[in-house]
Parts: structure tokens; C-alpha cells; sequence
């Protein structure tokens, strides 16, 4: 039997197809590109064969990068090309939580700072470098390279957790070299637990998440938090889902109703709110807006529009428009 025809040459295979998916995943975040960094570190050398690899990998995944964006830039142009810090930045308790347990989970959180101890006081004990022999120095560098880019770039706006998911294989890759096997085994299975126990979050009726009875409750920053064994970081993230958008067909069903003219400032429910088909003509009297200045807040009410706002966003609001008038102009919507 003959083989078949291969259907790539073997340079576009695994290489190509790599470059699309990077380029789709700029499409949904655009810091998805800071991979090409370590990705060429990593799988290609200096020889003129490992350039022209990443050569070839950097053109496709940027010219796939380049069609996700070609809607947004047909209707802003390279003006939506910016860094946009529309909140405060938090405080350092939160900045901290989002670091450590919001992104590996409170098990996982532990499992690394422990398996960090056990390596450093390895190493010491074999009076061995801090890096492995059997360590390709391309794959430690990468590894580095990746994680303190993904750093950098949640400490520029620690919004969410999320930001540093990226740099999970990373983290990953590097216990994988430094522990034994058996150390290894025990390092995955409670980092994969991590995401079912233990979770942390705020109990917040509309955009936290739910919890168990066996759920303990303390104030932190302001907010309340609760810590529950039985409900981890996956089922937190569901149930918050669910709760807010709960709340957005709340908002919606609410509205639907309205006869009078309304600006609603919804800040960051505005895009919960356009996802529920705002479009319909039952929301025509509503006008929904993210944040808004003191200057248009008052031309609305000059064209017979009722400024109101949802929960929290009368403090955001200011933030952001650099404003203190939204409580005298506006009021809660409920």
C-alpha cells in the first residue's frame, strides 16, 4: 500500500497550524501575541533553519492576527489601539488575591509555594545550581521569559485573574524539570484538585458567586469574602456567571417595561446588557451608556431624559469621568 499524500509540506504541519491558532487567540485578546516571545525561545534556534521557522511562525500568526482585527479597525481605525484603565487600580490585598489563589485556586496556591521550598532546599542540600543540567537552558529562558511578560502585563491593570492563565504552562513546565516524578505526579494531581476545593470569592448577591453552607465568611478590602471546602474555583466561576446574568435579565425585564425616556449607566453591565439583544423595541425608550461626563449627563436631562445608575457605577462613573456629580444628576436605578 502506498502512503498517502501528505496534504502540508512538513514545515507548514504543526508549525503552520500553530501560527493560525496563536493568530485566532490575538483575535479574542491581543496579549495572546507576547507567546511568539517565548514560542521562538523555546522551538527554534539561532541556525538559519530555526529563523526561518520563526520567521514563518511570526508572519502567520500575525497576518491571522492582523484578519481577527480587520472589522474593528474598518470602524475605529488604529484608534481602539490603546490601554484603556476605565477603573481604579486596586488595592494591594486584591491585587495579591488575584495573583496567587484568583488564578491557581487556594490548593494550587499552596502546591506551588510548597513545591518552591522543596526545590530551593533540594538544590541546596545537592549543592546543585538553580538550574538542572537536564534543563534545555531555550525551554528555562522561555519559561522565564513567559512568566514575567504576563506579569508585567497584569500588573499594568489587575483587573482579573484571567490575565495570568497564560502563564500557567509555563509555571507548569518548570516544576515538571525541577521535581522528581513522584513529586511531579503528587504536583498535577493537586493542581487539578485545586479547581474542584477550596474556593474564594465574594459573596455578593449579583456578581459573586455562590456557596455552600459549610462556607466561612471574613471582610477583606471592604468586601466580604468566604472561603468554602466543597465548592471550588470551576463551580464559583459558574455560579457567578449565573448570578449575573440573573441580574441582566433583571435589568432587562425592568426595562422592557419602561414608558419613560431613560439613560441608564451601566458601566461594566453595559456589555451583559447589549448581549440580551437590547436592540428589540420593547428597550426603545432606554438608552444604555458605559460612563458618561457631568457635560452629557446634564444635556440628557436638558432633552427630558432620567439619569439613573446601577449598583456601584455612581462611584465608577466619577472615576472615570473625572466627575463628582453622578449621585446629584442620577439616581439608583433599584
Amino acid at each position: 500500500l502506498q502512503k498517502p499524500a501528505r496534504v502540508f509540506p512538513p514545515l507548514w504541519g504543526g508549525l503552520g497550524w500553530g501560527g493560525v491558532l496563536l493568530g485566532i487567540a490575538i483575535g479574542f485578546r491581543i496579549t495572546s501575541g507576547l507567546m511568539l516571545i517565548p514560542f521562538c525561545l523555546m522551538f527554534f534556534s539561532f541556525s538559519k533553519e530555526g529563523i526561518k521557522k520563526a520567521v514563518l511562525l511570526i508572519c502567520i500568526t500575525s497576518c491571522i492576527g492582523l484578519v481577527s482585527f480587520l472589522p474593528v479597525l474598518r470602524t475605529y481605525g488604529l484608534s481602539f489601539f490603546t490601554y484603556n484603565d476605565q477603573f481604579p487600580y486596586p488595592n494591594l490585598p486584591k491585587v495579591f488575591f488575584k495573583l496567587t489563589i484568583g488564578v491557581f485556586g487556594f490548593i494550587g496556591f499552596l502546591t506551588i509555594c510548597f513545591a518552591k521550598i522543596k526545590i530551593v532546599i533540594n538544590r541546596i542540600r545537592t549543592k546543585k545550581g538553580m538550574l538542572p543540567s537536564e534543563f534545555p537552558k531555550n525551554f528555562f529562558y522561555a519559561a522565564g521569559i513567559g512568566i514575567v511578560l504576563y506579569l508585567i502585563s497584569y500588573l499594568r491593570l489587575p483587573q482579573k485573574s484571567a490575565y495570568l492563565i497564560p502563564m500557567i504552562p509555563f509555571v507548569i513546565l518548570l516544576a515538571g524539570f525541577y521535581l522528581s516524578e513522584r513529586s511531579f505526579r503528587i504536583f498535577c494531581v493537586l493542581m487539578t484538585m485545586s479547581s474542584f476545593l477550596m474556593s474564594m470569592n465574594l459573596t455578593d448577591p449579583l456578581r459573586g458567586s455562590s456557596h455552600s453552607k459549610f462556607a466561612a465568611t471574613f471582610r477583606m478590602a471592604d468586601q466580604e469574602i468566604f472561603i468554602d471546602p466543597f465548592t471550588g474555583p470551576l463551580f464559583a466561576d459558574y455560579s457567578k456567571r449565573l448570578n449575573k446574568m440573573a441580574y441582566t435579565e433583571t435589568v432587562f425585564e425592568k426595562t422592557s417595561k419602561e414608558q419613560r425616556k431613560i439613560i441608564l449607566i451601566c458601566g461594566w453591565w453595559y456589555n451583559e446588557l447589549q448581549v440580551r439583544n437590547w436592540s428589540r423595541d420593547e428597550n426603545k425608550n432606554v438608552k444604555l451608556v458605559f460612563y458618561i461626563d457631568k457635560e452629557t449627563m446634564k444635556k440628557y436631562a436638558e432633552d427630558g431624559y432620567a439619569l439613573y445608575y446601577l449598583p456601584e457605577q455612581n462611584f465608577y462613573n466619577d472615576r472615570f469621568s473625572k466627575t463628582d456629580a453622578t449621585d446629584s444628576l442620577s439616581k439608583p436605578y433599584f
